[in-house]
């Protein structure tokens, strides 16, 4: 029976993994409870590969409060991934509607809420 580092009972622990999130699904309540405080964590798809969270914090800074923002970066490469998260603790309903399909750095982005979900069997 092979066991995961990350538990001595054999059972692998589940990884958080955040997904966009369907336009109607979900409230920006139930979104700002689930991120706590903090605030609303919005996916961002469709990025150039010269993106850096520099830039992508920039564009949303102008719509409210960045939290935080992650450009989910290529192991091997090092460049990014084509999508990123933002995490706002105001001005994130703005920032989806009038962001979606807008042009940044050359590409039409993607934006949404993002939606966290479980990832089994991931540790």
């Amino acid at each position: 029976m092979m066991m995961s580092r990350a538990s001595n009972s054999g059972i692998a622990l589940a990884r958080r993994v955040f997904v966009a999130a369907p336009r109607a699904r979900l409230s920006t309540v139930k979104v700002a409870a689930a991120y706590g405080a903090q605030g609303v964590k919005i996916y961002v798809g469709n990025l150039s590969w010269e993106s850096t969270n520099e830039d992508v914090a920039e564009h949303f800074g102008t719509f409210g409060t960045v939290v935080d923002c992650n450009v989910v970066m290529d192991r091997e490469t090092g460049r990014s991934r084509g999508f990123a998260f933002v995490t706002m603790s105001d001005g994130a309903e703005e920032a989806i509607a009038e962001l979606n399909e807008s042009e940044f750095m050359s590409r039409n982005i993607r934006v949404r809420q993002a939606e966290e979900r479980e990832r089994p069997g991931a540790f």
